[in-house]
């Protein structure tokens, strides 16, 4: 298929040197549940550290905040075995309303624009980027900057990650999140690959107080 070979150029491209590596997971995260949370870990196989780039971009139904994903990041970054930082990717500035409405904010950085400029400030490091065109064809043409130009991204390699979890619908856990559902904590954060229980109870309780449930 097109971005089997796509993907087997990148990476075929990928040249890592001796340096450290480090794994980029850039989304929404509204909110970061457990196939984000195991999507991160697949590319920490290969890294000595990751980066969680967050977008400010409101999905439908209950509105989580940048802010809100990067408390509950936090918390699962703690059950991680690799250093992880979790950053806010979108600076946002104030625009005069027209007509003398309310003033409106834009987001002026996505998380891809932020992973683009990771690449370009530290171009000594190796580079994984995670997608997931199986979810979404159009995913993998929003880093064809690095497929179109190896010469300046030697060391970055875009890594297909597989689905986690069936696919779990973020759409299905605002509702629950919104409904306040009892067990909407327990629907989506990350568990031991055998199901069991990963995240504390204490833990458990704070995500659910950070949304609010």
């Amino acid at each position: 298929m097109k971005f089997d070979l796509l993907f087997e150029d990148l990476i075929n491209k990928f040249k890592p040197s001796e340096g450290k590596t480090v794994a980029i997971l850039p989304g929404g995260f509204k909110p970061p549940h457990k196939g984000h949370f195991e999507a991160l870990n697949y590319l920490l196989a290969e890294a000595n550290s990751g980066i969680v780039y967050i977008g400010g971009k409101v999905r439908e139904g209950v509105n989580i905040t940048a802010e809100q994903s990067k408390q509950i990041w936090d918390i699962y970054k703690k059950y991680l075995n690799k250093p992880v930082e979790v950053l806010i990717s979108t600076n946002i500035k104030t625009l005069p309303g027209p007509n003398g409405e309310q003033p409106k904010n834009e987001y002026i950085q996505s998380p891809i624009q932020a992973t683009y400029q990771y690449a370009n400030t530290h171009s000594n490091e190796n580079i994984i980027v995670g997608v997931g065109p199986e979810e979404d064809p159009n995913e993998l043409k929003r880093y064809a900057t690095f497929q179109k130009n190896p010469e300046k991204y030697p060391l970055v390699k875009i890594v297909n990650i597989p689905p986690m979890h069936d696919r779990i619908s973020g759409t299905v856990i605002r509702q629950k999140i919104a409904s306040g559902a009892k067990d909407a904590v327990d629907y989506f954060i990350p568990t031991h690959n055998d199901g069991s229980q990963l995240i504390s109870d204490q833990d458990k309780q704070k995500i659910a107080k950070i949304l609010g449930i």
